[in-house]
């Protein structure tokens, strides 16, 4: 056979390089187990899920034949598109991004990350143009206190709005997990707002020193009862964006001073954002 069908041949048995394009959910609290979709290309015949890190184990691999869009119906799987695996985090798991690799028969695909955190997750439910929508203070997602709600801007100018109860004094900080996350379009930039019941803005933030551009915040609540976190993309020119929110009373430093220090000795730090005051 000439050369070019020999190149033929070989493009159909062995397809191309495996990619990952989305990670859904991309995080989960440890000391659970999560069913996790894995969506790319050339994603035939899966073998296993490589972690860098120590604290996720991989429970089972599976190729769904029928899955839930983004509107939440189901249709059928395109062949080498979506595998399906079910991760046990442990207890004691290190909170954080877990970098991982999926080996299928062919290849291994691109360094992607895992988020683990200490909350327990809720899932935004908002379709676009169908039911209620959490777009302002009257119609917010009313979520518990230390939560991770996992979230989808739908539209360019969707806002999203969640309500926390806490009392005079607690804490009320917000974290965004957007950017860190990767997307394959594109790094999402949301920005983020704190509001009373009456509508006063407490605090916003765009991007942060800390994780560039995904904003975090904490301020103090001056009264007991309901505050109101908003999550936006920053110039309303994105759609499709998932985001998981950290919300509620726990303290969220921002920086440690000094940064560093010499190997083996005992370092005494300042640490830095809290709206308690440094610690």
């Amino acid at each position: 056979l000439p050369l070019w069908a020999l190149c033929l041949c070989g493009s159909f048995v062995f397809g191309g390089t495996p990619r990952l394009a989305k990670v859904l959910p991309p995080g989960g609290q440890r000391g659970t187990t999560v069913e996790v979709d894995l969506t790319g290309r050339y994603l035939d015949d899966p073998k296993d899920v490589l972690f860098y890190e120590p604290g996720i184990a991989v429970e089972a691999i599976e190729v769904p034949t029928k899955a839930p869009n983004a509107n939440g119906v189901v249709t059928t799987v395109d062949p080498g598109t979506r595998v399906r695996v079910k991760l046990r985090i442990a207890a004691d798991c290190p909170l954080g991004p877990h970098g991982f690799r999926l080996r299928t028969a062919t290849g291994v695909t691109e360094y992607v990350r895992f988020f683990v955190g200490p909350f327990p997750t809720v899932e935004e439910v908002e379709q676009v143009n169908k039911g209620p929508r959490n777009d302002k203070r009257e119609t917010a997602t009313a979520v518990p206190a230390n939560t991770t709600v996992l979230g989808r801007l739908n539209e360019a100018a969707d806002v999203d709005v969640y309500r926390v109860d806490v009392k005079r004094g607690d804490r009320v900080s917000a974290e965004v997990e957007a950017a860190r996350l990767g997307v394959d379009r594109g790094i999402p930039d949301l920005f983020l707002t704190i509001t009373d019941a009456d509508g006063k803005k407490l605090a916003a933030a765009d991007d942060s020193a800390l994780f560039v551009q995904d904003p975090v915040l904490s301020v103090l609540a001056d009264r007991d009862g309901a505050y109101f976190v908003e999550v936006r993309h920053s110039m309303y020119n994105g759609a499709g964006d998932v985001y998981r929110l950290h919300v509620g009373t726990f303290s969220r430093p921002t920086a440690v001073y000094p940064a560093g220090g010499p190997v083996g000795a005992n370092l005494s730090v300042q640490v830095l954002g809290d709206p308690k005051g440094p610690w």
